[in-house]
């Protein structure tokens, strides 16, 4: 979401630079040089009041920035914490989930909800990517502004139709083969274990279809070995981190986001920005679905049903370009319209 804003930015008037506790290489880190920004790092903290403290102490020695901006909500009140000590005018904070992450241990939950609390306090710019994840962090009486996930629509402007095939060419997918794509981190969060269950319920039905995972993560070993134990193996795609999402969607037949938990993710504005038939857990929040046709929610009990679903799910591309995209457009889903709330947070004259 923040990418999307920084490209389409007045970079003389705004930018944003990014703090690291790590000194591994992340995905945009070239594009973010490329475009003006630093990237600073700091090293693991060895525990939270070592994180505390250098927090501070690297706003503190870095009085340039006028304004810090969090999307972690698991350490959200303690930088604030930080920039608050550390005299930082303007604090933002950004709801991206709609509901807490219940696979933490008891002491870890407890944290998180003495940290949240303090988010609401410290933070003097209160956003989120929907009405529900501002709901679930700042509660029903604390005003917030929810800013939508925007996205580049010229860059999902469907390619000319030979372009499918010299797409899946290049992946090692059939023209013939229906195409799964699971867009996103291979972590916890996103279950991607799960959309192989998906597929082997297809394959069980003679189905001749491929899944291709686009993105990197700590369960890509799982997914590989997984794969192997039901003997999908050779219907599996693990492309890593790409550049090319909409060409990968518009390749596909279908996407599937079976996720323990969401905020409002960004990959299903995606989707239907380019026509993308999406199947989605139902553990994600209703507002993602921009009511074009294209969306289906189901619960997380049955791959089964997932794949009955796939079966009988055609609904794709239905509505043309220039009117899907006019409709995400006035729903508030162009990156470049939203940059208005973005300066006005950050206190930048028009």
């Amino acid at each position: 979401m923040i990418m999307n804003l920084y490209r389409c930015m007045d970079r003389s008037r705004l930018l944003f630079d990014f703090l690291y506790f790590s000194n591994d290489q992340f995905d945009y880190d070239e594009e973010i040089r490329q475009l003006g920004g630093r990237i600073h790092r700091l090293r693991e903290p060895k525990n939270l009041l070592d994180r505390l403290k250098l927090s501070k102490s690297f706003l503190t020695s870095h009085h340039q920035y006028s304004a810090i901006h969090v999307h972690d909500l698991y350490h959200s009140g303690l930088y604030l914490l930080a920039a608050w000590m550390s005299g930082t005018k303007i604090r933002v904070m950004h709801a991206h989930v709609t509901r807490p992450n219940l696979r933490l241990s008891p002491l870890a939950r407890l944290y998180q909800g003495l940290t949240i609390g303090l988010a609401r306090r410290l933070a003097t710019g209160r956003i989120a990517c929907g009405r529900a994840a501002g709901q679930f962090l700042y509660g029903n009486s604390t005003p917030f502004t929810v800013m939508k996930n925007g996205i580049a629509l010229q860059e999902f402007e469907p390619p000319p139709l030979h372009r499918k095939s010299e797409i899946r060419k290049s992946i090692g997918v059939s023209d013939t083969a229906t195409l799964l794509c699971q867009v996103g981190r291979l972590e916890q969060q996103k279950n991607p274990l799960y959309s192989l269950e998906v597929l082997h319920s297809l394959r069980l039905q003679g189905k001749e279809v491929m899944l291709i995972y686009a993105g990197e993560g700590r369960l890509r070993p799982a997914i590989i070995e997984r794969a192997r134990e039901l003997g999908l193996t050779g219907h599996v795609r693990l492309l890593g981190s790409r550049q090319d999402t909409p060409d990968l969607m518009f390749a596909s037949d279908h996407l599937l986001l079976p996720s323990y938990y969401e905020g409002f993710p960004l990959v299903i504005v995606e989707s239907q920005a380019m026509g993308l038939s999406s199947i989605v857990s139902d553990r994600v929040s209703p507002e993602i679905d921009l009511n074009l046709g294209l969306v289906r929610f189901i619960g997380l009990e049955s791959p089964a049903r997932w794949a009955s679903t796939i079966l009988e799910n055609s609904a794709t591309r239905k509505v043309g370009t220039t009117a899907r995209h006019q409709i995400l457009r006035e729903a508030g889903y162009d990156a470049g319209q939203n940059l208005g709330q973005l300066y006005g947070l950050y206190r930048v004259n028009p």
